[in-house]
């Protein structure tokens, strides 16, 4: 609350609610590193992909116990994003893994070459497919592993941004785009 600058009171609850939903998703975790909507079935990537990003959330909100299932998270995706056929859930994945922004010499490869596979197909890249990968791009500029390769990461980042402003479909005062396939 302080940090998005709300006027509003923290609630009183919000660290137990928030200590609960931790305690549930870790006892929720799989042993490959992933998450599914329940216990004892097996990992799925988008899902895994979201609790990623809510645990780095919480973690750099302070909560302690977020980092190591987030980190343990990590590995399950990074081994996703390899066995992923299809463009928009790697792009997906590339988002969850740029945000939780915990990188090595193994990982780092693995996200260069998804993002080198999407820019040789965005004929595959939907506009969610677009913005999670633009935002990952975006993300990563910023990030100590971009390196010297930070403003190509941001440059990425921004055309990708133009090609979904152009593809926007305005009513009123919001946008859409329309689904892949169809006319506007």
């Amino acid at each position: 609350i302080e940090r998005l600058g709300a006027q509003r009171p923290r609630p009183e609850m919000l660290d137990r609610y928030v200590s609960f939903g931790l305690q549930k998703l870790i006892r929720y975790q799989h042993d490959d590193g992933g998450w599914h909507w329940w216990e004892f079935d097996d990992s799925d990537p988008y899902i895994s992909a979201y609790v990623v990003y809510g645990l780095k959330i919480a973690d750099e909100a302070g909560y302690v116990g977020a980092a190591g299932p987030m980190r343990r998270g990590v590995t399950y995706l990074l081994s996703a994003l390899e066995d992923q056929r299809y463009a928009r859930a790697r792009a997906y994945l590339l988002w969850a893994l740029a945000w939780a922004d915990v990188w090595d010499e193994t990982s780092w490869p693995k996200a260069a070459a998804a993002i080198e596979a999407l820019a040789l197909e965005p004929e595959k890249l939907d506009p969610f497919s677009l913005a999670s990968l633009g935002l990952a791009l975006d993300r990563l500029s910023r990030s100590e592993v971009a390196g010297d390769r930070a403003a190509m990461l941001a440059e990425g980042a921004q055309t990708i941004a133009d090609q979904l402003e152009a593809a926007a479909i305005r009513t009123g005062v919001g946008a859409h785009w329309a689904p892949e396939g169809r006319a506007t």
